[in-house]
């Protein structure tokens, strides 16, 4: 009797895709769809599933991507156990991901202007623990000057913190713009002699302030 070895046979593959992921602040790639195998004996087919790790976890086209393949058994006798695929590699996209302002508008007293005041605002939609300040000079506007309740604000100027984000401008913001007090000046009140009436009279130029 002679005993011998009989080595795995060694597969290729072709064509595996990566699909596009949105920026999540992980090097993981979007899902990996398998190429084509070559080099199964006769009919026999295998289930291969794989992942993929990008080189790092930023904004890009066209990046690089280590990809780890896994087979499993298939039809016709095919048999995982006597087959090697070697890891490979493929490229693949990460898109920004977006963000969105969280920040609310403040009344005034009317001004004559439909100038507008924000309070603080903040990221909504940063990824993987990010902490943010808020980036760029805003500009928030009533939509006319007159007084009311509610009237609407647009705000613009925000910008995205890095190249891994995009931001959306804030809507839907209100705030309320009140009257304004005004004070008479330029009168005085004139001295009398006792007449057993509240009456009193004024002397002066009235006018607004």
């Amino acid at each position: 009797d002679y005993n011998g070895t009989v080595a795995k046979k060694n597969l290729s593959i072709s064509g595996t895709t990566i699909a596009p992921k949105v920026y999540n602040g992980l090097n993981n790639s979007g899902l990996v769809t398998p190429g084509t195998l070559t080099g199964l004996y006769g009919t026999e087919t295998l289930v291969v599933s794989a992942t993929g790790l990008f080189n790092d976890a930023n904004v890009g086209v066209g990046k690089s991507a280590s990809i780890t393949y896994t087979l499993a058994n298939g039809a016709n006798g095919g048999l995982a156990s006597n087959y090697n695929l070697a890891n490979g590699t493929a490229t693949g996209n990460i898109t920004p991901a977006p963000l969105t302002i969280s920040v609310t508008a403040n009344n005034k007293q009317y001004d004559k202007t439909r100038l507008a005041t924000l309070g603080t605002a903040i990221y909504l939609g940063l990824q993987n623990g990010e902490l943010f300040s808020v980036a760029g000079t805003p500009v928030a506007n009533f939509n006319d000057s007159a007084v009311g309740n509610a009237k609407p604000v647009t705000a613009s100027g925000y910008l995205p913190p890095s190249s891994n984000y995009t931001v959306s401008q804030p809507a839907g913001l209100t705030a309320n713009i009140t009257k304004k007090i005004l004070n008479i000046i330029g009168l005085t009140a004139n001295n009398k002699v006792y007449d057993g009436s509240t009456a009193a009279t004024v002397s002066g130029t009235a006018s607004l302030s």
